[in-house]
């Protein structure tokens, strides 16, 4: 699943984009795929990974 964080400064951008992530899933790690900024604003594509239960064990 991909998510995209919007905002006026690329700092803007991470931070919606860990709030859209979290809203998803709350234990999904983003993976940034793409940084942009056009016309004075922000935008962050990520990719989400989602934890598997009882991955590492």
């Amino acid at each position: 699943m991909y998510v995209i964080g919007t905002g006026p400064t690329e700092l803007h951008a991470q931070i919606d984009l860990h709030h859209r992530a979290r809203a998803v899933d709350y234990n999904a790690t983003p993976t940034v795929l793409s940084t942009v900024q056009e016309a004075g604003h922000w935008s962050v594509v990520a990719e989400l990974q989602t934890a598997d239960v009882g991955e590492g064990q």
